[in-house]
């Protein structure tokens, strides 16, 4: 990752930011989902899925802004720790 670069969830978790076995929570009138972070993304299952949106899109079955969509267990957004 360059200095001018929006970091990537994989960059997050390199760096510690989000570490590994960190949950996250996606809550929607369905209900909540829980992910786990893994060396390479979220882990909902058996599948990992190597960006917020793309696990967020697997659970609504149409395009939702992952970074704004999940949670880590204190309530922020993941696309806060990319700032």
């Amino acid at each position: 990752m360059d200095d001018q670069s929006t970091p990537t969830l994989q960059d997050l978790i390199e760096s510690g930011r989000l570490p590994v076995g960190t949950k996250v929570r996606f809550n929607r009138r369905e209900g909540t989902t829980t992910a786990t972070v893994v060396g390479n993304g979220l882990k909902i299952g058996r599948k990992v899925y190597r960006s917020p949106s793309g696990a967020a899109s697997a659970i609504t079955g149409g395009p939702i802004n992952g970074w704004a969509a999940w949670r880590t267990e204190d309530g922020e957004r993941l696309g806060k720790l990319r700032g």
